[in-house]
């Protein structure tokens, strides 16, 4: 994955709902300590603590990504024949297997089927038929100013108190 050096990672998922699908592959990914960090903060990391936690691959100026991306489409588009590609992928998700995701599946069901459970704080920001009234962008704006400045996801927002 490559990434401009000005670019925000995370899931709205683990702001509004408290979790997402693939929960346990950002773990895998991340790592434990750091995919924590964010699942329980809801925080948006930036493309550096993506690339230093091994999420991100590299990371270049805005202006540069398009140039590095094409540099990587065509050196994985042409530098092998497609049947050794479809071993690497093959290899690749069987490795995923293994490490779990099946696994990964089922927990991701256990906790998808909580959320009938699941009862809203007072305070907490209102996903539900109030939404649609005040309109999704303004809940989610809201919501956002629950959030340290420098941990909002919208540069207006970083900058209001």
């Amino acid at each position: 994955m490559i990434s401009s050096d000005d670019a925000l990672f995370g899931r709205p998922a683990f702001r509004y709902v408290g979790w997402g699908p693939r929960l346990w592959w950002w773990a895998e990914t991340m790592g434990l300590r750091k995919f924590s960090e964010m699942l329980f903060t809801g925080r948006p990391f930036s493309a550096k603590e993506m690339y230093d936690c091994g999420f991100v691959n590299s990371v270049v100026p805005r202006e540069k990504l398009e140039e590095e991306t094409l540099k990587y489409a065509l050196a994985c588009s042409r530098s092998r024949p497609t049947d050794t590609v479809a071993v690497q992928k093959t290899f690749l998700e069987l490795y995923k297997q293994h490490k779990g995701e099946y696994f990964g599946s089922l927990l991701t069901g256990m906790v998808e089927g909580m959320l009938p459970m699941i009862k809203n704080d007072a305070e907490e920001v209102d996903l539900t038929g109030g939404t649609f009234e005040k309109g999704l962008n303004n809940a989610v704006k809201d919501n956002d100013m629950n959030f340290p400045p420098e941990w909002r996801l919208s540069r207006s927002g970083r900058a209001k108190p």
